[in-house]
């Protein structure tokens, strides 16, 4: 395949400090549990991908859009930006809220953790706030946002809905499309001019909400920018998945979700024998293609992740078996296998390359309680795979 001339990844949407805490074990409601160690970190999906992505080594520009408060949290972000080569001309600072932060409490004896979230400046973040029109925007290649859900703003509304609509194009969006064999609407590959959105399954297309977020007027301006847009959503539990996130997926060119997000978007339970299903798993993430997604859905589990096209096609790659005694925490490891992933897609890889360095990454990433802390360089992110064994899939 042939590079693209065009190089970078911006990068918008929640900038968080992780105030990271050890605890002894995680404690019963209203019981103590002891905090061994504290640290900070980078938290929120565009941050902890940059950041990542430096550590990788890529060598593509890389830039953040978004808001941080006039405070020293947000200072610190500033700052880390510059060490890590990320250009923040479009990371502003306001005084109108503080610099959105988590708690992250990580159970040592299990690697898990728990969030409390102040969403800070993170709420404040608009339409207006992304501007596609500068030379960087012009030249980069992909441009992803995280995490819708988390973003209040973005996430509400737009003033006029059907307006918004036409504007968006989403409205193109009605027509039924063919459908194959196995139920599955069949579409066509993305067209070259990438301009028009795909058609979606009559039967989803009915049952479409009225109501378009503002969140789909960034994606669509990227996309007219000439971006490849990439979206990640936050693990909520609420049925905003189908009035949020379902509207925007025609203005999407690459998806990420989770088991418990495609759940959420499906209905699918993905987990009906105790473990995860692969039939399920293949049902939900062709169900989400048909929602509009244009290029790739790129579900990940800890067991495994899998790639869906509009084409049909389907790949699978098992994580890799990293040791209890070598994970120290697992925050941020949904977001590092997205830098791994979006390494490979902006570099033209095949996807089952791009799919493999998502899951070493993510592998690399347990190996700190932070989100990034513990990313190696690229040959050695890759190595992670002579040194653990990769799952076998069922």
């Amino acid at each position: 395949m042939s590079r693209s001339p065009r190089s970078g990844i911006l990068a918008g949407g929640n900038w968080i400090v992780d105030h990271v805490k050890t605890l002894d074990a995680w404690p019963p409601q209203d019981a103590l549990a002891n905090i061994t160690a504290e640290s900070w970190g980078n938290g929120g999906s565009p941050y902890n991908i940059l950041k990542n992505l430096s550590k990788l080594g890529a060598s593509c520009p890389l830039a953040g859009i978004g808001l941080v408060g006039a405070d020293a949290d947000g200072a610190r972000i500033l700052d880390d930006c510059r060490a890590h080569r990320i250009d923040t001309t479009q990371l502003r600072t306001t005084p109108a809220a503080p610099t959105s932060y988590s708690d992250v409490m990580t159970d040592s004896q299990t690697g898990r953790r728990t969030f409390f979230h102040q969403r800070g400046a993170n709420a404040l973040l608009a339409p207006e706030h992304f501007d596609f029109t500068t030379p960087q925007a012009a030249a980069a290649k992909i441009f992803h946002i995280g995490y819708i859900l988390l973003l209040d703003k973005l996430d509400e509304p737009a003033a006029d809905a059907a307006v918004q609509r036409l504007e968006s194009g989403v409205s193109d969006c009605r027509p039924a499309a063919s459908v194959q064999s196995s139920g599955i609407p069949a579409f066509p590959s993305l067209p070259a001019d990438n301009s028009k959105p795909q058609t979606l399954n009559s039967r989803l297309a009915r049952s479409a909400p009225a109501a378009i977020p503002r969140i789909c007027d960034v994606l669509r301006r990227a996309r007219a920018a000439g971006l490849l847009t990439s979206l990640d959503c936050v693990s909520e539990n609420s049925d905003r998945f189908q009035t949020i996130v379902r509207p925007v997926l025609p203005e999407v060119d690459i998806l990420f979700v989770n088991d418990f997000e495609a759940g959420k978007l499906t209905g699918i339970d993905l987990h009906t024998t105790g473990k995860l299903n692969r039939a399920d798993v293949e049902r939900a993430v062709r169900a989400i293609v048909d929602l509009g997604v244009r290029r790739q859905v790129i579900f990940h589990a800890p067991e495994a992740a899998c790639a869906a096209s509009p084409d049909g096609s389907l790949h699978w790659q098992p994580s890799l078996r990293v040791p209890l005694a070598a994970i120290k925490g697992t925050a941020g490891a949904g977001d590092a296998f997205a830098a791994g992933v979006l390494y490979g897609l902006h570099e033209d890889w095949p996807i089952a390359d791009s799919l493999r360095l998502g899951v070493c990454t993510a592998a690399a990433c347990l190996g700190s309680p932070t989100c990034s802390d513990s990313i190696p360089s690229l040959q050695e992110t890759l190595g992670l795979a002579e040194r653990y064994d990769f799952r076998v899939l069922a």
